[in-house]
């Protein structure tokens, strides 16, 4: 990976919950095998997490046990941890829900508000597992266009995760909410 090229990653309380070492090791369930490589990626290569109180407060809640071990890793390691305050935009949280497509979806996009908002002060990337907050943001992200410079990976669905984080984790290699199709790794 280029030099300068670390990326501020948001990585979501579901993604610190599926990995799990045993599990992973024991190779049962490909979540956790794909949770803890992306765990470890992150950890290897020079890109940050990024913490808000109010992630913290759910990754306390919710990690695993090799969550809460990479957690301790991260943050005992020079410029891998971004914490930062997120101020709270009532006005953009009020036009988010306005477009919410159904109440399913209101209520994904209340819960991980808190993800759009880190990403949106930090390099505009989140990690997470929840398909039904991605398509409820990326049905939305049309009609708000803050949303629309989010880029929002998936590990266990997009299989170049990893090699997109060792490549420098360029957003415009991977899906931004709103677009209409899926873009793959270029190589």
């Amino acid at each position: 990976m280029r030099e300068g090229a670390s990326k501020r990653l948001v990585i979501d309380t579901d993604i610190m919950r599926a990995v799990s070492e045993t599990d992973s090791a024991r190779g049962t369930d490909p979540r956790p095998k794909c949770c803890r490589d992306l765990l470890l990626a992150v950890f290897r290569i020079c890109h940050a997490v990024v913490v808000t109180p109010e992630i913290a407060q759910e990754w306390d809640r919710n990690q695993s046990r090799f969550g809460a071990t990479w957690r301790v890793s991260m943050s005992r390691r020079k410029g891998k941890t971004y914490r930062v305050q997120v101020v709270d935009d009532a006005a953009l949280s009020a036009r988010i829900e306005r477009f919410a497509p159904s109440d399913k979806a209101l209520e994904a996009v209340k819960k991980d508000m808190l993800l759009i908002s880190a990403a949106l002060v930090a390099d505009g990337i989140i990690v997470s597992l929840d398909e039904t907050a991605r398509q409820a943001f990326n049905a939305i992200a049309p009609h708000v266009g803050e949303l629309r410079g989010v880029t929002w990976v998936n590990p266990e669905l997009d299989a170049q995760t990893v090699p997109w984080l060792e490549g420098g984790a360029e957003p415009k290699l991977m899906p931004r909410l709103g677009d209409e199709g899926r873009r793959s790794l270029q190589k």
